[in-house]
């Protein structure tokens, strides 16, 4: 049997790959899928929204197929805010590990790309590097752009914009009707409307013109370079800082784990 891992940073980043998700459903892979936060970033713990949010996110999985029994909110488990994932890169690292040694057979990982848009997407995409490099029942990993502001002024972002230092780009054929429901399942996500609300319509526009749900091949030897020579979108909006990031990056992706073998 093979089996398709995704691991996405918050409850709705599915909104991306839909059509990979449905798909994997018609080949009657099992798939699993894991939040790497809790989906909040309130100073509080703020249990209601985290629910609300779990919620919506399994209200559409269900609708493209997905078993809730294969839903897995380790973010929640191990209470990671939204935008503090690489804060505990180890702790959630160790979580997916233990779970791919008891998969024996073969394994296909999707996550975020690695594009400078969203501190966490860009952390899974390190997490799923790892899990790679030391986990050879992982067989192949893909990577899906969110946004990222590549060649952008000011505050400006794409949304699906794959970037060409991760390869070559695909995306699958989907039909008018997918889209529609596609569409459509945008609007379960109600927690989160007035975040989207400005993103809502060129995400619509995307997937009504076949720029949707892009994939990107992972290579297990890639570096952690910049993603583009631009100001990443989370240093604009001073979240974050590239090159403090990559110290972290890189010195969590050099470090042997008990049990492993470099």
């Amino acid at each position: 049997m093979n089996f398709d891992l995704f691991l996405l940073s918050h409850q709705d980043d599915e909104i991306a790959i839909f059509k990979t998700i449905k798909e994997s459903v018609l080949k009657k892979n099992e798939i699993l899928i894991f939040y790497l936060t809790n989906g909040d970033n309130s100073k509080i713990n703020n249990a209601e929204l985290i629910s609300k949010r779990e919620n919506e996110s399994k209200k559409v999985l269900l609708k493209l197929g997905v078993s809730s029994k294969n839903i897995f909110f380790i973010g929640k488990e191990l209470r990671i805010k939204s935008y503090k994932l690489i804060n505990y890169l180890d702790e959630t690292y160790k979580k997916l590990s233990n779970t791919i040694r008891n998969i024996p057979s073969n394994i296909t990982i999707y996550t975020h790309a690695w594009e400078g848009g969203n501190l966490d997407h860009d952390t899974c995409f390190v997490i799923a590097l790892k899990l790679m490099k030391n986990n050879e029942n992982i067989k192949s990993a893909f990577q899906f752009p969110f946004y990222n502001s590549y060649s952008l002024p000011f505050n400006f972002y794409r949304v699906f914009y794959p970037l060409e230092i991760n390869g070559k780009a695909t995306r699958p054929k989907i039909s008018l009707k997918e889209k529609l429901y596609f569409i459509k399942y945008l609007f379960y996500y109600q927690t989160q409307f007035k975040i989207w609300i400005g993103l809502y319509p060129f995400i619509i526009i995307k997937i009504l013109f076949n720029k949707y749900n892009y994939l990107q091949m992972i290579d297990k030897n890639s570096k952690l370079c910049k993603p583009h020579q631009n100001q990443l979108w989370y240093e604009k909006q001073k979240f974050s800082n590239f090159d403090q990031n990559s110290l972290i990056f890189n010195s969590f992706i050099d470090k042997n784990f008990k049990n492993e073998k470099k």
